[in-house]
């Protein structure tokens, strides 16, 4: 009788183990029993003993994983940054509002200890209204009037109107094609940033009126690139539950004032667009500053000008 032996009696429930598994179980005890070559020589004493004993335990744990096979592991299991991917097969399949006459955004912001609130209004058409954006601090507020013929206001990605916008393909290739288009301009008027590191940029779209398929494919594009960086579920600066994701590579955050800080988005779980913006200092990873959404999304009613805020442009 040997250790296999005695193992099948201890462990009888254990599937009956094949004759490959058996000899090569048999050859791993022997090799551990062997007499190792050395200047003195060995003798069985209680250290020849513990390799016999680690090798039979070795074969126990073989044969009694074996009595309950371990899951597969997929492939999908292992992709980094899953749970972005994961985001975006649920965005695909939302059905969002895509009728109203304004785009409005409600943003709190904070720096230094002072807050502010953001609103502002883009017109769906150039026919319409300027933009209108509403700049309220504790006391006092400021309203800027954006003649842009049709354009949307940030131009950190890409110029475009509101009709080229909701134009994007939702096709990951083509809108990858359009963002390498994005890049191209930036790098014709001088600056020399790879694709990879202008790539963060496309974040910028979670903010935007794109259709929920068009945020999908901008969700796996992100996820796929080099710099991308999930953290798992925080809270945002307003107390709400987020995926928390960084999208620049180290040091690319720049500084504000004087202190070196980098930026890291907290994504809605539900929608896929941007909860909240928050720059960390890289020396002690305090928040430096921050922007948050309040509520956004199409509406009709005309924007007003508040009485008592300053009118601009």
């Amino acid at each position: 009788m040997d250790e296999l032996d005695l193992i099948s009696r201890a462990l009888p429930e254990a599937r009956p183990l094949s004759p490959e598994v058996v000899a090569q179980a048999r050859a791993r005890v022997a090799t551990a029993r062997a007499p190792r070559h050395r200047s003195r020589a060995w003798t069985w004493t209680w250290a020849g003993a513990a390799i016999g004993t680690a090798a039979v335990v070795g074969v126990v744990a073989l044969v009694a994983n074996m009595a309950e096979p371990a899951a597969p592991i997929l492939a999908s299991q292992a992709k980094p940054n899953q749970a972005l991917y994961d985001l975006a097969d649920k965005v695909e399949q939302l059905k969002e509002p895509t009728t109203g006459r304004y785009w409005s955004e409600l943003k709190r912001e904070g720096e230094g200890g002072k807050t502010a609130t953001e609103d502002r209004w883009v017109p769906r058409v150039a026919a319409d209204d300027p933009v209108l954006i509403k700049r309220s601090y504790k006391k006092s507020c400021v309203v800027h009037r954006l003649d842009l013929g049709g354009r949307w206001p940030d131009t950190g990605l890409g110029e475009f109107s509101m009709v080229e916008l909701g134009a994007l393909p939702s096709d990951q290739a083509a809108l990858e094609r359009k963002l390498r288009g994005f890049h191209k301009v930036w790098y014709d008027r001088g600056f020399k940033d790879s694709f990879e590191d202008f790539l963060p940029g496309a974040a910028s779209l979670l903010s935007m009126p794109v259709k929920p398929a068009v945020r999908a494919s901008v969700l796996r594009i992100l996820a796929a690139a080099p710099h991308t960086r999930v953290h798992g579920t925080a809270t945002d600066p307003l107390g709400r539950p987020g995926l928390l994701v960084t999208f620049a590579k180290p040091g690319a955050g720049g500084t504000i004032g004087k202190v070196a800080v980098s930026y890291r988005t907290f994504l809605n779980p539900s929608d896929g667009r941007w909860l909240a913006v928050v720059a960390l200092a890289d020396k002690d990873q305090r928040v430096v500053s921050y922007s948050a959404l309040v509520s956004g999304g199409w509406v009709d009613e005309r924007p007003l000008v508040p009485k008592g805020c300053k009118l601009k442009g």
